[in-house]
């Protein structure tokens, strides 16, 4: 959603905490004391401020959260409710196929004991977090519903960006490179006579090497400059494909190195990247159709809010 950025958000399961508000009742069960009313729904003073610590103790724990930050959580529940409104208004549901998939998109990623220990972590109930899920599935249906169908983006707005960002676009020369690290200066020539001497580079790494990497055969994939050590670095791009360097001395160890492959410095071409742009674009002109739509709920709608509660 739009307006809490601030708020964590390491795993889906843990996004997705109880947000609500509700009518407000005739007789309720225990004082409820509302932090705000949105069109006659309220957001319980007790549950926000428990919503509230949830999320601001997984940032910054043991400090005194400004005004100003519960200020911008509370717009953030108030523009929830404000949406769930507007999808009972549209008679939008969320159906049990669609709340199984989610469902079972975000279980796949824990096992059951994973699952179950996550939910303790976090004080949520299994109810109370599968009620939040069809909330958040129905806000996120809606929001689609009411935005998608109005951004375009066209071929002149791709094309004006790519322009504009060229810079960003430009990909440095890369080498694919393989190394075996070895303990001494005596056991990296051997090795590297092996190899000269026809043996299999990737075997011999995946029994001697000490690098992280032996397992795969010292396979150290695409890298860019700068992304190894500077040593390793200065001679890789420097070395001609197929070629073993001599030694190479760092803290970890003696390197033998070899590139398999080179790609040269370019620039893609704006079909390339054109998915890319577009999908960015896109992210931009929802955010903002985004913002104008909930500030039209906005002004539509009849907030108070119980500042001194704060």
């Amino acid at each position: 959603m739009g307006n809490r950025g601030w708020r964590p958000g390491a795993t889906v399961l843990i996004w997705v905490l109880v947000s609500a508000c509700r009518p407000e009742p005739a007789l309720p069960s225990r004082p409820q004391v509302p932090v705000a009313v949105v069109n006659g729904e309220a957001i319980d003073l007790n549950d926000f401020n428990l919503r509230f610590q949830r999320s601001w103790t997984q940032t910054q724990a043991g400090e005194e959260p400004p005004l100003e930050v519960k200020l911008y959580y509370l717009r953030g529940e108030i523009e929830e409710c404000l949406v769930v409104q507007e999808a009972k208004r549209l008679g939008l549901l969320l159906s049990e196929a669609e709340f199984e998939k989610a469902f079972q998109e975000i279980r796949k990623d824990y096992s059951d004991q994973d699952f179950a220990q996550l939910l303790i972590d976090e004080y949520i109930d299994l109810e109370e977090w599968k009620e939040s899920l069809r909330r958040q599935l129905l806000i996120q249906k809606v929001t689609d519903q009411a935005l998608d169908d109005r951004i375009e983006i066209s071929a002149g707005q791709v094309a004006d960006y790519y322009q504009a960002h060229a810079e960003a676009f430009s990909q440095p020369a890369q080498v694919h490179a393989r190394q075996a690290v070895l303990v001494s200066l005596e056991e990296a020539q051997a090795f590297r006579r092996k190899v000269l001497g026809g043996e299999d580079f990737s075997a011999l790494a995946q029994t001697q090497s000490q690098g992280p990497e032996a397992e795969k055969g010292g396979d150290l994939n695409w890298l860019s400059p700068g992304q190894i050590l500077r040593p390793l670095d200065q001679v890789l791009f420097a070395l001609p494909t197929g070629k073993l360097s001599d030694p190479v001395r760092t803290d970890y160890g003696f390197h033998v190195l070899q590139v398999l492959e080179r790609r040269e410095a370019r620039t893609p071409a704006l079909a390339e990247v054109e998915p890319m742009i577009r999908k960015q674009l896109r992210d931009q002109e929802r955010e903002r159709l985004y913002r104008k739509w909930i500030q039209e709920l906005m002004l539509r709608a009849k907030i108070r809010i119980n500042y001194p509660l704060l």
